[in-house]
């Protein structure tokens, strides 16, 4: 992947965003894929890297700017509470991501290309690992109460960032945001952060995870990726 630090160095937990963290997915997904590739080309540039960015502090700078936020994530205090704090993978991530790539244009003087598909194959996430970008893949967990809506929804939305794939040992490695449970995590208590990790996934639980269909493809379609280019 070309970066400066383990992968690990860029695990950040969505449960550190205050209030709506167990929604944060795409938001904490989106932020980790920013450090990356800033301080991809920080290096490759040999420049200095812009502060890290917290997941906490990006979501408290997209509800400073209110109801203009809404084009990047939905606000912690939007009015119809289902939709607090969600960033939608189709529509709102690629703006939050290119408006990132104006600054880093301005700050490097180069920046990255942005690219999202659907239909893909566990190849194409490698293809893409091995040529030195940055991926974020959009999947549904499996719901198995048929009185649950995300049972009807197709499964329960979750976005990662796959850091390998290992076909050897039959599994994909990712920096995935939902672990450990965001729910044991305090926003206002650093001392409950988890640890950097890495987390395993079969091939065969990925797939089933990255191929499921949400009702009317709301989340995204099926085997959906969002690819981040550096110009480097």
């Amino acid at each position: 992947m070309n970066i400066p630090y383990p992968p690990e160095h860029y695990y950040q937990n969505q449960g550190m965003v205050p209030k709506t963290g167990l929604v944060e997915c795409v938001t904490t997904s989106v932020v980790i894929v920013m450090n990356m590739v800033k301080d991809r080309l920080a290096h490759d540039l040999d420049k200095p890297a812009i502060p890290d960015i917290g997941v906490e502090e990006y979501a408290a700078k997209l509800d400073g700017m209110h109801l203009s936020g809404l084009n990047y994530r939905f606000p912690s205090d939007f009015p119809l509470v289902p939709f607090r704090g969600w960033m939608l993978p189709v529509l709102q991530a690629p703006i939050a991501l290119k408006q990132f790539a104006r600054e880093l244009e301005h700050k490097y003087g180069c920046s990255f290309k942005l690219k999202q598909t659907s239909g893909n194959t566990l190849g194409d996430i490698s293809q893409n690992l091995h040529d030195g970008n940055f991926v974020m893949v959009h999947g549904l967990w499996p719901v198995t109460d048929p009185k649950e809506f995300l049972y009807k929804f197709g499964g329960g939305p979750h976005t990662m960032v796959p850091v390998d794939v290992d076909s050897q040992a039959d599994k994909v490695i990712l920096l995935n945001p939902a672990e450990p449970d965001p729910s044991i995590i305090d926003p206002d208590n650093p001392a409950t952060y988890p640890a950097p990790r890495l987390d395993n996934m079969s091939t065969q639980d990925f797939l089933d995870f990255w191929g499921r269909k949400s009702l009317l493809n709301l989340y995204t379609r099926p085997f959906t990726m969002t690819v981040v280019i550096p110009d480097t």
